[in-house]
């Protein structure tokens, strides 16, 4: 049985619609036809709605992989990202494993990095910068 669809969807300038299910994959649909053009198994539920920015040119989009316990979809910890390419059918993808703890506060996303905000104290209290990031210029820190 599929599980129910927890996460926001994503539409481009470039007529696409971005949908991640619970049964872990990342769908990218025409927006005009609602065709399936593309499809990529993130190994665990998308529960969180993808995003989109641009670095030097490029766009990509980024889904978090996660799951949940309380739905029963594939469990995982991943924050994936799709550099998306001229062609719309061909989309590379990159994943960076993360680890999960429970923890009050905010995760952030900016320069190539994921921060999480201590909710108490405003401190950051874990980055992590993920090996193939781009600074906001579009440089390889």
């Amino acid at each position: 049985t599929p599980a129910p669809v927890h996460s926001a969807a994503l539409a481009t300038a470039g007529d696409l619609v971005f949908i991640g299910q619970g049964t872990g994959t990342l769908d990218a649909f025409d927006s005009a036809t609602g065709e399936l053009l593309w499809q990529f198994n993130l190994g665990a539920g998308v529960h969180g709605g993808p995003i989109t920015y641009e670095v030097a040119g490029v766009q990509y989009v980024v889904a978090p992989a996660g799951g949940s316990f309380h739905f029963g979809t594939p469990a995982g910890d991943e924050l994936v990202a799709f550099a998306l390419a001229e062609e719309r059918a061909s989309m590379e993808a990159y994943d960076y494993p993360a680890t999960s703890y429970e923890q009050r506060g905010a995760a952030t996303v900016g320069q190539g990095a994921v921060r999480q905000i201590d909710s108490d104290t405003a401190a950051d209290t874990r980055p992590a910068t993920a090996p193939a990031a781009v600074d906001s210029a579009g440089r390889r820190r």
